[in-house]
């Protein structure tokens, strides 16, 4: 295997991790929006603050 097929399939490997990468970012903000965890880490976020401005 020269060099360009070499370039050319870890090109396309890449494009794989990509689709996968991008699939599995949805589907975790699906699970995140299903169970309302961004209005609990709101909360937590802002309490958090609240703490650390109390030190």
């Amino acid at each position: 295997m020269n060099d360009l097929e070499q370039l050319k399939t870890i090109d396309e490997r890449l494009a794989e991790v990509e689709r996968i990468s991008s699939f599995l970012h949805e589907q975790r903000r699906e699970i995140i929006n299903r169970l309302d965890l961004n209005k609990n880490e709101a909360q937590n976020a802002e309490k958090t603050q609240t703490d650390s401005n109390r030190i």
